[in-house]
């Protein structure tokens, strides 16, 4: 290790203690070496190197791995799959059951025929001012990324409504 280090002593201070050299030539060309070409030559100092020192750094602590949680299931529990809400309901109450429950920093996002209607930490939505016809319904769970962990099957149910 000693030999090692001798070595790279003597070499960078060989290297350090070397002139060089510039000169243009014909063409316009500037050209840069230790061996002077001719007399054209001159002697060249490069400007030094600007040496930022870095401030101190806080100790980085490791941050705990979190346990991955794979949910298992996710599915819609109401309304039943056809069910038919008739002109006297105002609104219909969607109810998600998921295992294991829900994990911190994950979020279940209510989707209706398509389109994302809420999103919250509850097992339970409350849809209101549906239009008449048929509706889709189905969740997601999604993490703090806002990636779907995993989706419940679609269901469907009815909405009658008086016509004018």
């Amino acid at each position: 290790m000693r030999l090692v280090t001798l070595f790279m002593l003597l070499f960078f201070c060989t290297a350090a203690g070397a002139e060089l050299y510039r000169w243009v030539d014909e063409e316009g060309r500037v050209h840069f070496s230790d061996r002077p070409l001719d007399d054209s030559a001159e002697t060249y100092t490069p400007a030094p190197i600007l040496v930022v020192p870095a401030g101190p750094t806080a100790p980085q602590r490791p941050t705990p791995r979190q346990k991955v949680i794979r949910y298992e299931s996710l599915s819609v529990t109401s309304p039943a799959s056809d069910q038919v809400f008739t002109p006297e309901i105002q609104s219909v109450t969607v109810g998600v059951e998921l295992q294991p429950a829900l994990q911190a920093g994950h979020v279940i996002v209510l989707y209706l025929d398509g389109n994302s209607v809420s999103r919250g930490s509850s097992t339970g939505f409350t849809l209101s001012d549906l239009y008449r016809g048929t509706h889709t319904v189905y969740a997601t769970v999604e993490d703090g990324g806002g990636k779907t962990l995993i989706r419940s099957e679609p269901v469907q149910f009815h909405v009658q409504r008086h016509r004018l």
